[in-house]
């Protein structure tokens, strides 16, 4: 089974994680593979899987969590992989038909587990990566690749239900 890597040209698309090959582990491993084999920021990375799993071009919507890595903006503070989680949440929340109470909540266990099973939501005590120190160690897959998993198995687990 070939899973979508390919750039962002709608043109490029040959295959798709859909259907029966649209489980969780393909998913986290699209996430990934975004991270580390594309110039995406880990939020990033979230939203173009679920893009490429759906279908659509990763480019109309990586735009949105642009501004979400590095722990918001550069800042070290809310990690990319949990802010692109809750924004995947609203959508399939809503795409479900519940409201906002309900949206909520989910967002809210979601965010519970997250900080539950590592200890902390900040990019910079996570990842180790100090966003204001140049000579800081760069992001990598072996440090966030369990934070684009968790947060992607989820938000797929979510939509599943």
């Amino acid at each position: 089974m070939g899973i979508l890597l390919d750039g962002l040209r709608p043109d490029s698309f040959s295959e798709s994680v859909k259907g029966s090959d649209l489980t969780v582990e393909n998913l986290a491993a699209l996430a990934e593979a975004n991270f580390v084999e594309r110039p995406y920021n880990c939020s990033e990375a979230i939203l173009a899987a679920f893009a490429q799993a759906d279908g659509e071009n990763p480019a109309d919507v990586i735009g949105y969590a642009t501004a979400f890595g590095k722990g918001i903006a550069g800042q070290g503070f809310t990690c990319g992989a949990l802010t692109a989680g809750l924004m995947m949440l609203g959508r399939y929340g809503y795409e479900k038909g519940l409201d906002k109470k309900a949206v909520m909540a989910e967002a809210a266990v979601f965010y519970k587990e997250f900080e539950q099973q590592f200890g902390h939501t900040h990019c910079k005590v996570l990842s180790g990566h100090d966003c204001d120190d140049p000579a800081s160690p760069p992001f990598d897959i072996r440090t966030c690749g369990k934070f684009l998993r968790f947060a992607t198995a989820q938000v797929q687990e979510f939509r599943d239900r």
